[in-house]
């Protein structure tokens, strides 16, 4: 597996995981919401409603089906409509406070490194790399040392590209399965499918913005097409000093195409 890191901070070659955060609109959907479906299923239960008959329906729904069929308000449209707003409008309430109380346990303990499988991406180049004069760092990861890379090898995902938002209905209890947060942090949304991205995600109590990860030595160096001379002659020499193939990209006179090759040593 090759991925390209692009305009990574490094240090010493090691990728700086930088905390995420996310709205309730990455993690949540109201509609299905378990704030929603806890107090339906209570209703249910108080009036003896098979649970088969409402799994299916959303909110709204699921409470007009158990009042026009299992009470009087049946005769009462206007009560009906007002009691279903009334319980909707106070779970809203409680749900925000559940997807608040989660984005602040994803923002204390995620911390994510981004990659992408494309070096050669047009607009990858110019939105993370300074439009061409920064660089791609290539990392290969086929070869990880279980003993000594386990937080890699555990840590790296692809991104999940989805027209829907995560719904958390599965993890209620997100106290306990920390896993959900992995999964909020690789869900994107598929305006985004270009970028062909994965990520390292990292479970951590720090307080820091982010911190290091030592992981394996670049497999190359790919400069880009508009890098200053400067940076040319660093990199050239640090890529030397620490045996790393320089590469560089090409932009073609006739076409938007980028193509990578072996770099020319002008500078």
């Amino acid at each position: 597996m090759s991925l390209q890191g692009l305009a990574i901070s490094r240090a010493e070659f090691g990728v700086v995981l930088r905390a995420k955060s996310y709205s309730s609109l990455t993690i949540n959907s109201k509609e299905y919401n378990p704030v929603h479906k806890e107090g339906l299923r209570n209703i249910a239960r108080e009036f003896n409603v098979p649970i088969e008959e409402i799994e299916t329906l959303n909110t709204k729904d699921t409470l007009e089906h158990i009042l026009y069929n299992y009470t009087k308000l049946k005769n009462n449209t206007e009560l009906l409509a007002t009691t279903v707003e009334s319980f909707i409008k106070d779970s809203d309430k409680d749900f925000e406070k559940y997807v608040t109380g989660i984005s602040g346990i994803i923002q204390e303990k995620v911390f994510a490194s981004c990659f992408s499988e494309d070096p050669t991406s047009m607009l990858m180049w110019s939105h993370y790399a300074d439009n061409h004069k920064g660089m791609v760092i290539e990392y290969n990861f086929n070869n990880l040392d279980l003993d000594n890379q386990k937080q890699i090898m555990t840590g790296l995902h692809p991104v999940y590209y989805t027209n829907k938002l995560l719904n958390l209905d599965n993890f209620r209890d997100v106290q306990e399965k920390i896993l959900v947060h992995a999964l909020a942090a690789i869900n994107k949304s598929i305006e985004w499918e270009y970028e062909k991205e994965w990520r390292i995600i990292v479970l951590e109590e720090k307080d820091e913005v982010g911190f290091n990860l030592q992981i394996v030595q670049p497999s190359s160096i790919i400069l880009g097409a508009r890098v200053s001379k400067m940076h040319k002659i660093l990199l050239s020499l640090e890529a030397k000093k620490k045996g790393i193939p320089l590469k560089q990209i090409k932009l073609d006179k006739s076409s938007y195409h980028l193509e990578v090759v072996e770099f020319d040593g002008v500078f």
